[in-house]
């Protein structure tokens, strides 16, 4: 599957074409991911003898801090640490469904870890808002399935084209309008909506002089 750069230069001539990005933002998915993780297993017919080994790797968990020559021990029943060996495979099992169902809807999505990128082209901005209004419904409900909340508030959309004149989409999620950005940020590369690039070029180089400064 190409990547969202390639996937935003390789979409025909943007003086004809407009393409929408949405980058989502669920709210603590690895907090929140162990009753997904079963339903999943079970949806993906996991054979039994490892669906009971991963449910006991998520049951009878405790989580111990020590501090100031004390420790405190409390019991814990959701969540997953996101720098556990298993907690990235069990988010694949998990995200791998939200990802079939935008696939099988048309739509192209790339996701590495919880960061979700969705991105829908056209020359009309009515088709594109009806495209992305339904896949909003897509994620919502695979959300509501796999009690995994999305926020609205932080979840982002930008339009990159070269038309003079193109209506901006009204994109909305659980009924939030979703905020129309001038940049997003995919994996640590920062695109704008005029493609130069000079926002991330900026953000590097101000990196380097903070990292070379120390």
């Amino acid at each position: 599957m190409p990547s969202t750069t390639s996937l935003i230069m390789s979409k025909g001539d943007r003086k004809q074409k407009a393409v929408l990005l949405i980058s989502l933002d669920i709210e603590g998915a690895f907090d929140n991911m162990v009753a997904s993780t079963k339903t999943q297993l079970i949806d993906k017919k996991c054979p039994g003898n490892l669906y009971q080994m991963a449910c006991s790797y998520l049951t009878e968990r405790k989580i111990t801090v020590n501090y100031a020559r004390e420790t405190v021990t409390k019991s814990t029943n959701k969540g997953c640490v996101q720098g556990s060996i298993c907690g990235p495979t069990f988010w694949n099992i998990i995200i791998d469904s939200l990802l079939q169902r935008l696939t099988d809807a048309k739509v192209h999505c790339q996701a590495f870890a919880d960061d979700v990128v969705l991105a829908f082209s056209s020359e009309s901005s009515s088709t594109i808002e009806n495209a992305a209004n339904e896949a909003m419904k897509i994620v919502t409900k695979w959300g509501s399935e796999n009690k995994l909340n999305f926020a609205p508030q932080k979840t982002q959309a930008m339009v990159l084209t070269k038309k003079l004149k193109f209506q901006n989409p009204t994109i909305q999620m659980a009924g939030s309008q979703i905020n129309l950005v001038e940049e997003i940020k995919v994996l640590g590369l920062i695109i704008d909506t005029r493609l130069n690039f000079r926002s991330h070029v900026a953000a590097v180089c101000k990196s380097l002089s903070k990292s070379t400064s120390d």
